[in-house]
């Protein structure tokens, strides 16, 4: 998966777990080479899915638990009893919803051979050089990320409209040919078993985070509360630590697999897109901040180019020097754009150490061919995108 953050770092909590696991499959790629296999156990994986099934069933107690209590509540024999279910049956039931997985579900328009002719064989032929089935559903979505996933039996991949709008035809190569070797990656998070367990558990740790109550994300030492509130954000300290716990069992049993994922799903990107553009695709991710200020130029200059061609010509105006001066940034700090990704300098020191000449090209003319495809979803999705990056 790929994400749309200028860099994440794990929790402090995991952070040192995830970064051990990163540098010794980084060192294992750059010693056995973009066909070598990453160090994994079965017995991991299978402590995985039985710790996603026990929190996903953890998730269904509490959905029915909602739902029995508020049918219990109207024929509570005593006060005290309908009282606790008045407040714990609805409150379980709206920390349901909250946390939900959100696996199949569309989040924005699905092309076909009818829309987009040139995108779908773009997708066709880098799925023919990788050796992976073709997606049986193709959506666009208002997000900064692109992702390969199941609804249902079907393969579905969802391509962000301002990624995919403004990368470079080759970069566009690259996004799709990572995305699509997922397939074969061997990521566990990418189950709907696993993936949904990981969702649930960030979803209460988001909900019970005492960072939450400040949308500055200001370290919580220097947040300045009364003492009712420094008593509320303890005690949602104290509810957030099992699942943190959770999740750290989480991270040892499956992130070293995931990170392995991507590391794979980068070499073979590079096979068909080439190394050159892999690493131009990875530093671009870096700076997707530039889309909030291409929004805001386009609102308050109107007569300007929509923005995701504002954030095409930002992009295509990084210089060297921006670039070195990011890259040294990420590598100081081991950010990654994803929590389940390796840090970017682990990623870009792989590719760059396995160079490969681009298998598939997409020309300009085609790639000129894709922009006219899009064109139509730019001014719905663009709606979208104004509300969440404006």
């Amino acid at each position: 998966m790929t994400r749309s953050v200028d860099g994440k770092r794990p929790r402090p909590t995991l952070q040192s777990l995830a970064d051990a696991q990163s540098v010794r499959l980084r060192e294992h790629f750059l010693r056995g080479g973009a066909a070598g296999s990453h160090p994994s156990t079965r017995t991991a994986l299978i402590l995985a899915w039985g710790l996603a099934a026990l929190i996903l069933l953890g998730y269904l107690a509490m959905t029915l638990y909602g739902i029995w209590g508020l049918i219990q509540m109207p024929q509570a024999d005593n006060t005290v009893k309908r009282i606790v279910l008045l407040i714990t049956a609805p409150v379980a039931l709206m920390v349901a919803w909250v946390v939900r997985p959100t696996w199949g579900q569309r989040a924005g328009p699905a092309l076909n051979q009818q829309n987009a002719p040139e995108l779908l064989g773009t997708v066709a032929e880098v799925a023919s050089a990788l050796g992976v089935p073709v997606p049986q559903q193709i959506d666009l979505t208002s997000d900064l990320n692109a992702s390969v996933g199941r609804r249902g039996r079907q393969t579905v991949l969802s391509l962000g409209l301002p990624l995919l709008y403004a990368l470079g035809p080759q970069e566009r190569v690259a996004l799709i040919a990572h995305e699509l070797a997922h397939d074969q990656a061997g990521d566990p998070r990418h189950s709907q078993l696993l993936g949904s367990a990981a969702q649930i558990l960030d979803g209460m740790i988001g909900l019970l985070s005492p960072d939450a109550l400040d949308q500055r994300n200001v370290p919580f030492r220097r947040l300045e509360v009364t003492r009712p509130d420094q008593e509320m954000i303890w005690f949602k300290k104290a509810m957030t630590l099992p699942f943190l716990g959770l999740q750290w069992i989480f991270q040892l049993l499956t992130g070293q697999h995931s990170q392995a994922a991507e590391f794979r799903a980068d070499l073979r990107a590079s096979r068909v897109a080439g190394s050159e553009s892999v690493i131009n695709l990875l530093d671009r991710l870096h700076f997707t901040h530039l889309l909030e200020m291409a929004v805001q130029r386009q609102q308050t200059t109107p007569q300007r180019p929509h923005a995701l061609a504002e954030l095409r010509q930002m992009w295509a105006e990084l210089t060297p020097e921006r670039i070195t001066r990011m890259r040294a940034g990420a590598a100081n700090e081991r950010l990654r754009l994803d929590s389940s990704h390796p840090p970017t300098s682990d990623r870009l020191t792989v590719v760059g150490a396995h160079p490969a000449v681009p298998q598939l090209i997409l020309s300009a003319e085609r790639s000129a061919r894709i922009d006219a495809e899009l064109a139509p979803h730019i001014p719905i999705l663009t709606v979208q995108m104004a509300e969440r990056y404006g």
